[in-house]
């Protein structure tokens, strides 16, 4: 004689009922979040100068992680720090939230895959719950994929928006530019443009170093020297930079390349980005002495 199947009482099917309604809801919620925190993050990179100096602070030493984060709160200022932890909260939150919606997530919740069992007399099927183990590793790789690209990633994110930002400025630079391809300084001077600033070497200048340097950007961004290549090129080197990038005019024969400037220091080409009007975007190498 079979048992009577013993069948679950209406309050148990309206409390499971429940239970999967909240996570079915809860889920979409968190995915979302993960993704606007994803595109929060990559926005940052481009749009936060501050961004160039957490990458190479982070790829210069990992040792020390509590140092790190008491410069990285120092140098990045309450608003951009405070932005930065809101969008990493919120990513280890929804993922948190996530992960434990699928961990309690009741089986009733996902299409099952029935697989029967030829083992048994009364060939019972046993409900597999293959569809949302699938569907959730599919979605953890993703997101994990998209992190992971993110970090790979920030280096060229961070330059790329350097060059948006400092393509608003190419106007400044470029009425500073006309002045001095009009009238290359002989000695130590002033110009209303650059303010006062020495010129080396002695006799035939090729840099000038800017003592009141001028801001671009609001004042993230400054010129504290000018060199003049042989071929008529301009060089303003950019500081509030952990990087050694320079803004360079060009004329049509004359292109970035490495160079040893007036103060005898080398510089060693690493990559440039064109900004329009014969004007770059370069990046040097940390500099040498020949």
């Amino acid at each position: 004689m079979k048992p009577a199947r013993s069948e679950p009482l209406i309050s148990e099917r309206v409390g499971e009922s429940d239970t999967v309604s909240s996570h079915r809801r809860g889920i979409p919620s968190c995915l979302m979040l993960q993704a606007a925190a994803l595109m929060a993050a990559s926005v940052w990179l481009c749009l936060d100068p501050a961004a160039e100096w957490l990458i190479a602070r982070v790829q210069s030493d990992r040792s020390h992680v509590l140092l790190l984060l008491r410069d990285t709160a120092a140098q990045l200022g309450y608003l951009s720090g405070s932005t930065l932890a809101a969008v990493l909260l919120v990513a280890v939150g929804s993922m948190a939230w996530w992960l434990a919606s699928l961990v309690q997530l009741p089986q009733s919740n996902c299409p099952p895959v029935y697989q029967p069992l030829a083992t048994r007399p009364d060939q019972t099927r046993i409900a597999l719950p293959v569809s949302r183990s699938l569907k959730s590793l599919l979605i953890l790789t993703t997101f994990c994929a998209g992190w992971f690209g993110l970090a790979a990633n920030a280096s060229s994110l961070a330059w790329h928006g350097k060059r948006a930002r400092l393509a608003f400025s190419v106007q400044q630079l470029d009425w500073i530019a006309e002045r001095l391809r009009a009238d290359w300084p002989a000695g130590d001077s002033q110009l209303p443009e650059i303010g006062p600033f020495t010129a080396y070497p002695f006799g035939q200048p090729r840099v000038l170093l800017l003592m009141q340097p001028p801001s671009l950007q609001r004042k993230s961004l400054h010129v504290c020297a000018i060199e003049r290549s042989e071929s008529g090129a301009l060089k303003f080197q950019l500081g509030g930079t952990v990087c050694d990038d320079w803004a360079e005019w060009h004329p049509q024969s004359s292109s970035p390349r490495s160079f040893v400037g007036g103060l005898e220091d080398e510089h060693r080409l690493q990559t440039y980005s064109p900004l329009g009007g014969g004007w770059y975007l370069v990046r040097y190498e940390a500099n040498h002495r020949p």
